[in-house]
């Protein structure tokens, strides 16, 4: 994922993006149970970073996250 990319969170279906150009690609898909615990009803935010199973070396550093919300159904 290119630097500069917005990533688009979609919680709806659990599943993540990311922008390049105008093509929107999935990242991931998890299954809604991985996220749900008994007691707790919140909402969950995380970012997570892999090599895709490669051996890189390389590191990804969050210096923030800026999050907003649009209409489910513009």
């Amino acid at each position: 994922m290119p630097d500069t990319a917005p990533a688009f969170i979609r919680p709806r279906d659990f599943s993540f993006t990311f922008e390049e150009s105008q093509a929107i690609k999935g990242l991931h898909r998890l299954e809604p149970d991985l996220l749900l615990s008994r007691g707790y009803t919140g909402a969950y935010l995380g970012l997570y970073a892999t090599a895709n199973g490669g051996s890189d070396a390389d590191h990804a550093d969050f210096d923030w996250v800026r999050l907003g919300f649009s209409p489910l159904n513009p």
